[in-house]
């Protein structure tokens, strides 16, 4: 939650399901021996999760962190 009481899409979530395993031909073998695309997911972090991080731990004179992260 932003402090304006706004919410901010930092990251993302997708389920490829098994397009790219059978794409890329990527398999696994089952409990049952079988040959099976694997199914995957992608998960993006962008920028906007840093500067989300850094709006959360800070007001309006400093970020409020331990000093080994500050840059």
């Amino acid at each position: 939650m932003m402090q304006n009481g706004l919410a901010l899409q930092a990251g993302t979530s997708h389920d490829l399901g098994q397009n790219f395993g059978k794409a890329f031909n990527v398999q696994f073998q089952s409990k049952e021996g079988q040959l099976d695309y694997v199914w995957q997911t992608s998960w993006g972090v962008s920028t906007r999760l840093i500067g989300g991080l850094i709006m959360t731990h800070s007001d309006d004179k400093a970020w409020c962190c331990r000093p080994g992260l500050r840059p």
